[in-house]
């Protein structure tokens, strides 16, 4: 018997109207849980754009709620809309199999699966959107049409797996630098992957012990990446991306043509007050904050 996919519908008329509402009266693109309380419930583990009169390097590490509330805010209307597609698309076939309980805490494990990415791979961003959640409704699609390919929609639903993945390596090979939290993407995937292993229903495999060994590497797999996520998220300070490994937690465009022999802005990271105090005014008088995400290289990377 089917279930009624209620999660999926509450969850996407929350952040669907929620959003709607209070975009339109703030007449900010950026909305949700974030328009209540700026800059509090974004995915964070650092505030590289210091505002003014905001202290630099904050640590943002033990704000743990920040890994669940990022989900109720998002970018743009395009952003949101987005999410709220993939996640009927994905969740009302899966909820109807799963069930509603087991479909919420999945989705919500998959946000935490986003999470652990960022601070691992994309360590200096500042992230909100369900887009974790999502992807890993995306991912448990894939699990459990692999777990029950007996099910006559498991060849269009795979089809349907390819395409969204295949618009979403286009996306990152012509737009890396977009406002896009592939991260995100990956981990709920991966995640979810994980989970509709260990804990979805099973028609397909039959055979005992081929069930027992294919969860057991399941199992090691989400709890052994969840514990690294972890680890390294607490073990580097100043946050450290494990693809960049350079510890830092300040950005700055600067332009001094003494230093770098032209007029031009370039990107200036530091790790702490000293670096810091070198490339702000006084003694730099064009120094402005930069979104990391649009420096493509690094002038200066003082640690």
């Amino acid at each position: 018997m089917q279930s009624f996919p209620k999660f999926t519908l509450i969850q996407s008329l929350v952040i669907f109207l929620g959003y709607v509402v209070l975009s339109t009266t703030s007449g900010i693109g950026l909305a949700g849980l974030e328009t209540f309380f700026p800059g509090q419930t974004d995915l964070a583990l650092t505030n590289v754009m210091v505002k003014s009169g905001e202290a630099a390097c904050q640590d943002f590490r033990w704000q743990l709620w920040r890994a669940i509330t990022y989900q109720y805010s998002h970018s743009s209307f395009s952003h949101m809309l987005g999410n709220v597609l993939l996640l009927v698309l994905c969740g009302i076939n899966l909820e109807g199999f799963h069930g509603s309980l087991r479909l919420m805490w999945m989705f919500e494990i998959g946000v935490l699966g986003g999470a652990g990415a960022v601070c691992v791979f994309d360590s200096h961003t500042r992230v909100v959107g369900m887009s974790g959640g999502a992807y890993a409704l995306l991912g448990m699609q894939l699990g459990d049409v692999l777990l029950n390919w007996e099910r006559k929609s498991a060849p269009y639903r795979l089809a349907f797996i390819f395409l969204l993945v295949l618009v979403e390596v286009m996306l990152y090979l012509f737009n890396p630098q977009d406002e896009i939290s592939y991260s995100a993407h990956m981990g709920g995937g991966v995640a979810g992957l994980l989970l509709v292993i260990v804990f979805g229903r099973n028609l397909t495999i039959k055979t005992y012990d081929l069930e027992v060994q294919v969860i057991r590497i399941a199992k090691f797999l989400l709890f052994g990446l969840a514990a690294f996520c972890l680890c390294w998220t607490l073990a580097n300070w100043p946050p450290m991306s494990l693809l960049d490994q350079v510890p830092w937690c300040w950005a700055r465009e600067v332009s001094n043509e003494t230093i770098f022999g032209d007029g031009e802005f370039h990107c200036v990271r530091c790790d702490g007050p000293s670096c810091i105090a070198r490339w702000s005014p006084p003694l730099q008088n064009e120094s402005y904050p930069v979104n990391p995400k649009s420096c493509s290289s690094w002038a200066v990377s003082e640690r």
